[in-house]
């Protein structure tokens, strides 16, 4: 199966929606089901448009490889659930080259992400100990303070993986020359 090719309209389309939901992903650490299926949909449209009814074969072929490479991070506990979704519906846009170069990207995006937010972790439940045995010594007065958000409950906040995702699909789409060809018609 030949790679597709991607409209600039939908590059710009994909590009704002991609905008939105890493914004949203920021703030409330959630991909929803909607913007998935906006993307998806984005992904069905302009896949016909462009391929005629092979389109929805190259539309479900870039989301199968997207959900292929990520569902062994969300099995292992890693990711999730949205995020692979979200990789999914960007697959079905970028086709299946460019599901696996946005995904690649992504991944090698996401590292330096984790690897902040899994080193803040640390460093907050290394707080929390100190502080934990600091109020049981007595030495500080524990009023108005709470070492939830220092423990293991506060580590299981989520990483907004959506920005990397975003990231790999720009990459993706300049790796393959269509940012550059978008930049020309301009």
């Amino acid at each position: 199966m030949t790679d597709v090719q991607i409209s600039g309209v939908t590059t710009v389309a994909l590009a704002v929606m991609l905008v939105s939901i890493v914004l949203n992903d920021i703030r409330t650490h959630r991909i929803s089901n909607i913007s998935v299926l906006m993307v998806l949909a984005l992904g069905l449209g302009s896949q016909v448009a462009l391929n005629e009814t092979m389109g929805i074969a190259y539309w479900l072929s870039g989301m199968a490889v997207g959900f292929a490479i990520f569902i062994p991070f969300y099995i292992g506990g890693g990711m999730g659930a949205g995020d692979v979704k979200l990789m999914a519906a960007v697959g079905s846009v970028l086709g299946t080259g460019g599901a696996a170069a946005a995904a690649a990207v992504a991944l090698v995006a996401g590292l330096p992400l984790a690897l902040i937010i899994v080193m803040h972790r640390s460093i907050s439940e290394k707080r929390a100990m100190q502080f934990t045995a600091n109020a049981q010594h007595g030495a500080h007065q524990t009023q108005g303070w709470s070492t939830k958000s220092f423990t293991r409950e506060g580590s299981k906040q989520r990483i907004p993986f959506a920005a990397a995702i975003a990231v790999g699909a720009i990459g993706s789409l300049w790796w393959t020359g269509k940012l550059q060809h978008l930049a020309g018609v301009l």
